[in-house]
């Protein structure tokens, strides 16, 4: 049975932890305000430089943050439909930082 992980319930919680708006988060990984809230709810997926940014400023090592998600799998249908259009290489990329603990 897979494990699903709520990426955006992630990076609010992290987020508030820190004292951070999400104005303040946006601006510090140079996107606007309204592209980090549609990551927050789950409408949209980062792209992965903004993930690095994101992760990082949450206190993550980003291959850290990967590896607790254990599972290729999304909870955002939208993060499902962005691996599926992935080409080969970089699906492997994925799938190899998402399988390092095993």
């Amino acid at each position: 049975m897979t494990k699903e992980i709520d990426i955006s319930k992630i990076f609010k919680e992290n987020r508030r932890r820190l004292g951070l708006t999400q104005n303040q988060m946006a601006d510090l990984i140079n996107i606007k305000r309204g592209r980090y809230g549609s990551y927050e709810e789950g409408r949209a997926c980062p792209k992965i430089s903004e993930l690095v940014n994101i992760t990082r400023l949450l206190g993550y090592d980003t291959i850290d943050a990967f590896l607790k998600l254990k599972e290729p799998v999304w909870t955002s249908g939208k993060m499902n439909q962005a691996y599926r259009h992935l080409n080969d290489v970089k699906k492997k990329i994925v799938d190899y930082i998402l399988n390092l603990d095993r």
